[in-house]
């Protein structure tokens, strides 16, 4: 019925009431931030310095008239005042400040993706299984993450009296230097020397000592 109406609107209106229609159309669709903070400064370009041309308040959405994803420590939006004009607003990539609507290139175009989130490391297997230290790979690893980022790790050996077990501690950071961490246990075929890796006690107490 709604759609009924319009378009009897824009007969009745003629090529007049279809530039009106697109222009609310236009509207509902576009790239917005809403402002989730009380308030976040605008300036006038897209750096903590520049000068301070008001305020965006929480509540308001501001269409996105371009971004700016070079910070490590914040996105910059560029948005569209009341006065026509345009300033640049920022969220922290840890803890945002706007939520996004109708980004138009966040699936297809690694330029605008606003990666707000710390990677994600998922693995299948409670044991990772290798033939020695230097046989480690990132292959069986799943990384959630849109941004490049890199893969590392460090071997830690955990000291039982009645035996021991090797553990595999990842580390991903990201372009943003967002970060995460998981633990794994791993196990060896030819078992490295103790002068290549790191004792467990060193970040945590074994389970082992905790039992008794």
């Amino acid at each position: 019925m709604k759609k009924v109406i319009i378009l009897i609107l824009i007969l009745a209106l003629g090529f007049g009431g279809f530039k009106i229609y697109q222009k609310i159309l236009d509207n509902k669709n576009a790239w917005k931030v809403n402002i989730l903070e009380d308030f976040i400064n605008i300036r006038e370009e897209h750096t903590a310095y520049s000068n301070k041309l008001g305020e965006a308040k929480k509540g308001e959405k501001y269409k996105v008239k371009e971004i700016y994803l070079e910070d490590k420590k914040y996105v910059w939006y560029k948005i569209e005042l009341k006065d026509g004009k345009a300033g640049w607003i920022s969220s922290s990539r840890k803890y945002p400040y706007v939520e996004e609507i109708n980004n138009p290139n966040k699936e297809t175009d690694a330029e605008y993706i606003t990666d707000y989130a710390s990677p994600i490391i998922k693995y299948s297997e409670d044991k990772y299984y290798t033939r020695n230290i230097d046989t480690i790979t990132y292959d069986h690893l799943n990384i959630i993450e849109d941004s490049e980022y890199e893969v590392t790790s460090k071997i830690y050996k955990e000291s039982c009296p009645s035996y021991h077990q090797y553990w595999i501690i990842y580390s991903v950071v990201d372009k943003y230097d967002n970060k995460a961490s998981k633990t794994q246990a791993i196990v060896f075929e030819e078992e490295p020397s103790d002068d290549r890796v790191l004792n467990l006690t060193d970040i945590r107490s074994t389970i082992c000592e905790s039992q008794q």
